[in-house]
């Protein structure tokens, strides 16, 4: 049966470790070094780039609200300022080509 002991964290709370805790931790440490340099991760393809891009824009864009409430007003100012927003959202996130 493994053996623990108290350990008094920082915050003042009490820990009950293994006894071999840091041979543990280092053994865990070095598996999870080993596991990260044996992960391949692909290159990002053109379709991610674009759905970067689209996830980015949709967040950026103006609220649909002000687009709603412009419309129903018919109110040609603040419709060409919302159509101004949407074309500045376009323009600092441009599709990748």
């Amino acid at each position: 049966m493994p053996k623990f002991y108290e350990h008094i964290r920082e915050d003042g709370t009490v820990e009950y470790r293994n006894v071999d805790y840091d041979v543990l931790m280092e053994e865990l440490s070095r598996q999870t070094s080993n596991d990260e340099q044996n992960f391949d991760i692909p290159a990002p393809t053109d379709e991610d780039n674009l759905n970067v891009v689209l996830h980015t824009r949709k967040r950026a864009y103006p609220p649909i609200e002000d687009f709603v409430d412009a419309w129903v007003k018919q109110d040609e100012a603040a419709l060409e300022e919302y159509r101004q927003k949407c074309l500045d959202v376009k323009a600092t996130y441009p599709k990748p080509e």
